[in-house]
């Protein structure tokens, strides 16, 4: 039996994916309009990596989580992240500290998405919506990974139910 979540934005992100998406379209509109005028490498540079960085969150962004027989899996726009059972040593909700730091990612446009660092758990990999809504896998090769969506009790519960 399958069973699929999705992932709920918080307040919070939907306010930043908002206004970052509204300064990115408005940045970019500027820089279309300056090269229209006159070319210059460094303008498009900055074009291409405001682009870049939009179309990474937007495709790193989770959407939704499947419990099936055999593992939990990440449905994101375009990939998979995909976690057998037999590799996670616990699962339980996960409370964000004070203390923890974005490495690398989203601190809240398209949800908090990349690697962070807590002193609670060490290094993780986040692709939360909601961290009121968050849970944890630590999985028995050391990975952590903190995910959230709109019913992580059922999720746990599955889980724990399968690793034992």
């Amino acid at each position: 039996m399958t069973t699929k979540l999705n992932i709920q934005w918080s307040t919070y992100v939907k306010c930043i994916t908002f206004l970052v998406a509204i300064i990115i379209v408005a940045v970019e509109a500027g820089i279309v309009y300056k090269l229209l005028h006159s070319f210059d490498w460094l303008l498009l540079m900055v074009g291409i990596f405001f682009l870049l960085i939009f179309i990474y969150n937007v495709f790193e962004s989770p959407l939704s989580i499947e419990v099936t027989d055999s593992q939990i899996v990440l449905n994101k726009i375009t990939t998979q992240i995909k976690i057998d059972f037999d590799e996670i040593e616990t699962i339980r909700i996960y409370k964000r500290g004070t203390f923890d730091i974005r490495l690398f990612g989203s601190g809240g446009f398209c949800g908090f998405i990349g690697h962070f660092s807590s002193k609670e758990i060490g290094k993780y990999r986040a692709y939360v919506g909601n961290y009121d809504q968050a849970f944890l896998i630590k999985t028995k090769n050391k990975k952590n990974y903190v995910l959230s969506c709109e019913d992580r009790d059922t999720i746990i519960s599955r889980v724990k139910a399968k690793i034992g």
